[in-house]
Parts: structure tokens; sequence; C-alpha cells
């Protein structure tokens, strides 16, 4: 049980580690990095088989994708 408990813990930790790290790229500016982390975490969610966190990471994937779609459409139209 208590190795069950703590694998559970450190795999929270791990998808917490990916949320930061994709909000401090995403909060730098840096969209294409925050949008390689996300990917990054979906693929070790999936192989996991996590799919919870697969489902909030696909979400926050796009919404990036999103934005990053709208800030190229942006600087394209300023040429």
């Amino acid at each position: 049980m208590k190795d069950c408990k703590k694998k559970m813990q450190n795999k929270g930790a791990q998808y917490s580690k990916i949320f930061r790290k994709a909000g401090r790229a995403w909060g730098k500016g840096d969209l294409q990095h925050a949008i390689q982390i996300l990917a990054e975490g979906m693929a070790l969610a999936q192989s996991q088989g996590d799919t919870n966190v697969v489902r909030v990471l696909q979400q926050d994937l796009d919404r990036y994708q999103r934005l990053a779609a709208g800030i190229a459409a942006e600087s394209a139209g300023e040429e």
C-alpha cells in the first residue's frame, strides 16, 4: 500500500513539474517551448496510461497552440 501511494505521489509531482515548466515558458512568452513541454508530458502520461492527465495536457496544448497561431497571425499582419 505504501509503495502504491508513493508511486502516485511521485507521478503527481512529475506532472506538476510539467505544468509549472510549461506555465513558466508561457509566462516568458516562449510558447513554442511551452508547447514542446506539454507534448512531452502527454507522451509520458500516455505511456503510463494516465488518461485524465493526457486529457488535461491536451486541453492546455490546444490552448497554447491557438495562442501561438494567433500571435503568428498578428505578426504576419504587421509586416
